[in-house]
């Protein structure tokens, strides 16, 4: 499924991680907060290898201001460089 065939409801339905979450075997980062271990918990049902990461070694890696774009790639950066603390 593209983004083109989806619609805007069909995106944020009940069913779309599910749907998102079979296409194979992923690397998630989740940055460490109240909710993280669940959502580990449920993504680890689909097989996929989840990192929790504490906020203080995401924090250096954030460039610039607050945004969910700017969180998304320092966490990244924090789970792809984990022995660098």
């Amino acid at each position: 499924m593209t983004p083109a065939d989806s619609t805007a409801n069909d995106r944020f339905s009940d069913a779309a991680p599910a749907r998102n979450c079979t296409k194979g075997r992923l690397l998630v980062g989740i940055e460490a907060c109240s909710s993280a271990h669940h959502w580990a918990r449920e993504l680890t049902k689909f097989a996929h290898d989840v990192r929790l990461t504490p906020p203080i070694y995401v924090k250096p890696y954030v460039k610039r201001g607050k945004s969910d774009t700017i969180d998304a790639e320092a966490i990244c950066e924090a789970v792809i460089r984990y022995n660098l603390r």
